[in-house]
């Protein structure tokens, strides 16, 4: 997935903190390229300028725009590994 990323796309990447929160991190996409993984074998890598970080609680994250696209009607994140907005919440971001 993600094969057609250029330059300058933005890219938001979404994880969990030790504190049940989820930290959303924007990224404008830069370029990738195949590195070793602990397992060793071959992965995809993906680099990128940081543009910013924000921080919400599991429960507004679901619930807030853009973000609730990452998640299911149980709170649960998508097992996606690219998920790409519809036109009208590409236009909203």
């Amino acid at each position: 997935m993600a094969r057609d990323l250029r330059r300058g796309d933005e890219c938001v990447v979404a994880t969990p903190d030790a504190k049940g929160n989820i930290v959303f991190s924007w990224f404008a996409f830069s370029y990738e390229t195949m590195m070793p993984a602990e397992d060793g074998l071959e992965r995809r890598v993906f680099f990128g300028e940081w543009r910013r970080s924000e921080t919400l609680r599991r429960d507004d994250a679901v619930r807030t725009e853009p973000y609730r696209i990452f998640f299911n009607v149980n709170g649960h994140f998508k097992r996606a590994s690219v998920i790409i907005p519809n036109r009208a919440q590409r236009r909203r971001a």
